[in-house]
């Protein structure tokens, strides 16, 4: 019957548009969860390097303690350089790279490198904020495939509902009263077969004929 090879279409439909939902959605977090972590464990090491540096300029002021503050700097430095990831990093470390060991000794230096650090932080603030935008860009991209998806998915439901309601619900309610009134004594009330689908046209004539040949 075509009837059942629409319910059948219907329900596997269904079962499709609900599979490709799940999965869509599975996807987009893959995606998006390790890339925008890569980024920002990246971004937060050269912002750590960042603080070390500062740090060590303002303490390496201690004569005494100078050298082991200039070690730490290195070593902040070092992680910079092994860390670069955005545009305008190596500018910046290269300055630094080149004037840091003078800087502890000369305060005009110092300010240079300073401002030199700072920029470095800010270009990977910059990095992360423009991360969280693209994370926040594709989450609301995946929000509204799945919210487009679950109305096709909805519209199957309501097509769904009404070819079942109009090809086996009514039909069935209409046998059930027809049979019901004959046995209450109305033995002429036969199915309406007018303006009916194919398939319960032929289910109400049947019913209709056997009714007949009763009386």
């Amino acid at each position: 019957m075509k009837f059942s090879h629409s319910v059948y279409l219907g329900a596997w439909l269904l079962i499709i548009f609900n599979l490709l939902m799940s999965f869509g959605a599975v996807w987009l977090f893959v995606r998006m969860s390790p890339a925008i972590d890569d980024i920002i464990i990246r971004n937060e090491k050269s912002l750590e390097a960042c603080e070390d540096m500062l740090v060590s300029l303002i303490k390496g002021d201690d004569e005494y303690r100078q050298k082991v503050f200039i070690e730490r700097f290195e070593k902040a430095l070092g992680i910079a350089k092994n860390n670069i990831t955005e545009k305008g990093e190596d500018e910046a470390i290269k300055f630094i790279a080149e004037n840091y060991l003078e800087s502890f000794s000369n305060k005009e230096i110092k300010s240079h490198v300073v401002d030199k650090i700072s920029v470095l932080g800010n270009i990977n603030r910059i990095a992360m904020d423009e991360a969280n935008i693209r994370a926040q860009k594709i989450g609301n991209g995946g929000a509204w495939s799945i919210v487009f998806m679950s109305a096709i998915i909805f519209l199957i439901e309501i097509i769904l509902i009404k070819s079942i309601g109009r090809n086996l619900i009514r039909p069935m309610n209409e046998v059930y009263e027809v049979i019901k009134s004959y046995k209450n004594g109305d033995i002429y009330r036969r199915c309406f077969t007018v303006n009916q689908p194919k398939e319960v046209t032929k289910l109400f004539e049947t019913v209709n004929d056997h009714l007949d040949k009763i009386d």
